[in-house]
């Protein structure tokens, strides 16, 4: 989401000097905390000492893997958890909000993941991915992204997985008139962004 919101700021605010820093680990939460960054967002994963969160959207997490690796066919076109024990796949590290959901789903199928690497940036997942590396499970707003006109197919899980998309700020921060304007830029942004 990165691009269409400097490209919105560029537009509407060209005296706003945006720093973007795209991180897909836990980073960003200790950035607002030290008040290098105005606001972030994050995978909601429960309450963060010196994070105030406002939910903004709730996103499907789904499967995205390369023609190399064949999923289960099913009339409905999802995978379930015990489908995807024993794919490879390329997840973030333990500690992200996206792994501990997807570990907590193998865990209630009485399954493991077989997790082949922990990576933590999205261009090298999708390079990854398309590589034959593994298949990985995302947000479905990244994933469409990521497929594009590739290789790379998604499937939908069963039963489905979710994430919350929250805004982030420190507690107790009062925002710059230009935060306030990018924080409202924001969230016109990600409405598209991640409608189907």
């Amino acid at each position: 989401m990165a691009f269409p919101l400097l490209s919105a700021v560029r537009a509407r605010y060209p005296r706003v000097l945006l720093h973007i820093n795209e991180n897909f680990g836990g980073v960003l939460s200790e950035a607002l905390m030290t008040g290098r960054m105005d606001m972030a967002l994050l995978y909601e994963s429960g309450p963060i000492r010196g994070v105030d969160f406002e939910r903004l959207v709730t996103e499907e997490l789904v499967v995205v893997a390369p023609d190399g690796i064949d999923l289960p066919a099913r009339a409905d076109d999802a995978v379930t958890m015990a489908d995807l024990a024993d794919v490879p796949l390329l997840l973030p590290g333990p500690t992200h909000t996206i792994r501990r959901v997807v570990d907590q789903a193998f865990s209630q199928a009485s399954s493991a993941a077989n997790v082949v690497g922990e990576v933590e940036s999205v261009p090298l997942m999708a390079r990854a991915v398309r590589g034959g590396l593994g298949a990985t499970v995302l947000p479905r707003s990244v994933a469409r992204r990521m497929i594009g006109g590739s290789e790379l197919h998604q499937r939908h899980l069963k039963p489905a997985l979710e994430v919350q998309v929250s805004l982030g700020t420190a507690s107790g921060q009062t925002l710059s008139r230009a935060a306030e304007a990018v924080r409202e830029l924001l969230r016109e942004v990600l409405r598209s962004y991640v409608s189907p």
